[in-house]
């Protein structure tokens, strides 16, 4: 019987890359890159904007994560609010101060 010889493990050869594959990924990144660039642009847009942004009571709501009801409740309870023609706006940095203030005082 000849001798078995110990053969060194061969190195893992990684598999070949599907192209269909890599094309997604870096489309997929450049996608990724354009939207970041996007957002910072309103981002930017946004805060140089003068005077404070206000917000109808849905939005308000999505920034504060609550419902419209309880924006009516605050409302009620005294939170700053600024009438456009016959509609409430606020500004959210105002409700935050509020907010934090009403906190406090519990």
């Amino acid at each position: 019987m000849p001798p078995i010889s110990k053969a060194s493990p061969s190195p893992k050869a990684e598999p070949a890359r599907d192209p269909l594959c890599s094309l997604l990924e870096a489309l997929t990144e450049r996608i990724a890159d354009a939207v970041d660039a996007r957002i910072a642009e309103r981002l930017d847009a946004i805060g140089s904007k003068p005077g404070p942004r206000l917000l109808d009571r849905r939005a308000l709501a999505e920034v504060l994560g609550c419902g419209i009801d309880t924006i009516d409740r605050m409302r009620r309870e005294g939170m700053p609010e600024l009438t456009v023609g016959d509609a409430p706006r606020f500004d959210a940095e105002e409700v935050l101060t509020w907010l934090r203030a009403r906190r406090g005082a519990e």
